[in-house]
């Protein structure tokens, strides 16, 4: 009878302590969705959203990797070092992107983009869920703009003049 009552009282401070874990990582991908939800100009505010919603992606991936390998239970432990794994390397995969988007970060702050100039040879559009982006290739260098552009602003042949961060390659401008 006592480890009844010993389990019953365990068992809501773990559903607390999880939920309150649940809610850190919820608003730490929140606040940068809200920030690209908001239609506004403030590129810099959309470039430290993506930044953070890298890292929070790069951080959840590996610590789920890490429970899932080590936490697994021993009828699941196959499953738990399969699914680890794959987290595990997600992360590690996702840590370039995410540290090109840091490099940047002085750059921005200091206003100190990059240019290119050239003729539009391709345009491709990505639709994934509710995310659309827009992959433009100027003289055989991808650019990738977060949204989508008018058609009738992409006209192949055309000449732009891209403004944009060296590391991540992303667009502050394009004209």
């Amino acid at each position: 009878m006592s480890r009844n009552k010993r389990y019953i009282k365990e068992k809501p401070v773990k559903n607390i302590k999880r939920t309150l874990i649940l809610i850190v990582v919820l608003a730490w991908m929140g606040i940068p969705a809200l920030i690209l939800s908001i239609p506004n100009n403030n590129i810099k505010a959309k470039f430290f959203a993506y930044t953070m919603i890298y890292s929070c992606l790069v951080v959840v991936l590996f610590l789920f990797g890490i429970l899932f390998v080590f936490a697994s239970k021993k009828d699941m432990k196959l499953r738990g070092i399969i699914f680890g794994t794959i987290s595990l390397v997600g992360s590690i995969l996702l840590i370039v992107p995410t540290l090109n988007y840091y490099k940047d970060v002085p750059k921005i702050i200091n206003s100190n983009y990059s240019f290119y100039k050239g003729n539009l040879t391709n345009v491709k559009n990505n639709n994934f869920r509710n995310s659309i982006s827009t992959i433009l290739t100027i003289n055989n260098q991808k650019f990738e703009i977060h949204g989508a552009l008018s058609p009738d602003f992409t006209i192949i042949g055309k000449e732009y003049y891209v403004t944009f961060l060296p590391n991540s390659k992303f667009v502050i401008d394009l004209k």
